[in-house]
């Protein structure tokens, strides 16, 4: 919340105008979208070939491309961030082709389980960290259950758990472990990964594998 406010009050002062955003997935082009509305000029640097590329087939990529182009949004594929510039206050941020004068940057990067602390514990796994979980929201050691975006989630098509980050699956898991502490004994029966973004005047969504 605290951020949101920072960034909220930043953008207010007239010296703010050129903001670069890293990262083109769902939060990535939402906050490309409130900056052109708010008539910022807005660098988008995204190190994959194309944008949202962990969510949509490359022909609803471009489409996307050519949405941010015609609204003015300088587009960076295949470009990776190396360093933001600046003493107190950003200046630039230089990346591996190129240094580009910026007055505020916005990471939107992608999250990743905040498990580390779990290094020397009996809890399994998945190779990002993620704890994995079952159907109840049970973890591999007794009497510790977990959910939201530390956890997996089990999926309807692949029967197996996997991490599904989104704010719709980690309601639910919340929900149903806390029910299930509290003596109920429900299963969630599976994630088919469903999502959506809107930019602009484009909308996309998706579902399944």
């Amino acid at each position: 919340m605290q951020d949101g406010l920072t960034i909220k009050q930043a953008l207010a002062s007239p010296t703010c105008q050129h903001v670069t955003v890293i990262g083109s997935g769902f939060i990535g082009l939402d906050v490309v979208e409130a900056l052109v509305n708010h008539g910022k000029d807005v660098r988008l640097i995204e190190r994959a070939k194309r944008l949202i590329p962990d969510a949509f087939e490359p022909e609803i990529s471009q489409l996307f491309y050519h949405e941010l182009e015609q609204a003015g949004v300088n587009i960076h594929l295949n470009e990776s961030v190396e360093a933001i510039v600046g003493d107190h206050q950003v200046t630039s941020i230089k990346t591996d082709q190129d240094i580009y004068p910026t007055d505020m940057v916005i990471c939107c990067t992608g999250v990743k389980p905040n498990t580390e602390f779990l290094h020397n514990t009996r809890l399994e796994r998945l190779s990002n960290g993620a704890i994995i979980i079952d159907k109840q929201g049970k973890t591999s050691v007794e009497n510790i259950w977990a959910a939201g975006d530390c956890a997996t989630i089990w999926h309807a098509q692949l029967q197996k758990p996997v991490y599904v980050p989104l704010a719709t699956g980690a309601n639910k898991m919340g929900r149903l472990v806390g029910e299930n502490l509290a003596g109920k004994s429900l299963q969630f029966e599976g994630t088919l990964a469903t999502s959506c973004v809107k930019v602009l005047g484009l909308e996309a969504g998706r579902t399944g594998l």
